[in-house]
């Protein structure tokens, strides 16, 4: 038995964790495993904060995205979500609850951060850059091309 262990509870640690920061369930059942805890120790200490609202899946998506939205494209952030132990029925309902304009955020990204896309090397740099962030090649493609067309009107 660890010294943790035997002064705090799988509650009383979990409830430590969550005033640094929102976490998902699964964030919380591998932090107490990773201290030692008893798997019914755990299920007890996830069971009373659910009771309490201090953990809540769903709200911590729509937070999440909220948060990264025009930072990311949305399949990034899907991807972080699920490596979050958020499901995949809570994530498609959260996306299309944010209503996200990938195009407009690529387009403003694309403009500020590169300014001038008429050079091949720097539309691949760009391509790149966007799509590692979680946007999708096609709405990447439209926006650049779309730079490259008002560009040529000066």
């Amino acid at each position: 038995m660890s010294n943790s262990k035997a002064k705090y509870s799988a509650f009383d640690t979990a409830v430590y964790y969550l005033t640094y920061k929102a976490r998902t369930e699964k964030e919380l059942r591998d932090k107490l495993s990773e201290k030692g805890y008893g798997l019914n120790d755990i299920d007890a200490a996830i069971g009373k904060l659910a009771g309490y609202g201090y953990i809540d899946d769903e709200g911590y998506a729509l937070s999440y995205i909220r948060s990264k939205k025009g930072k990311m494209g949305s399949r990034l952030i899907a991807l972080k979500l699920s490596q979050k132990g958020i499901s995949r029925d809570i994530i498609e309902s959260k996306l299309d609850m944010a209503d996200f304009d990938e195009y407009s955020d690529i387009k403003k990204v694309l403009s500020t951060r590169y300014g001038d896309l008429s050079d091949l090397s720097t539309r691949r740099k760009a391509q790149g850059y966007m799509a590692r962030r979680g946007y999708a090649y096609e709405d990447i493609t439209n926006a650049i091309n779309s730079l490259v067309k008002e560009d040529d009107f000066f």
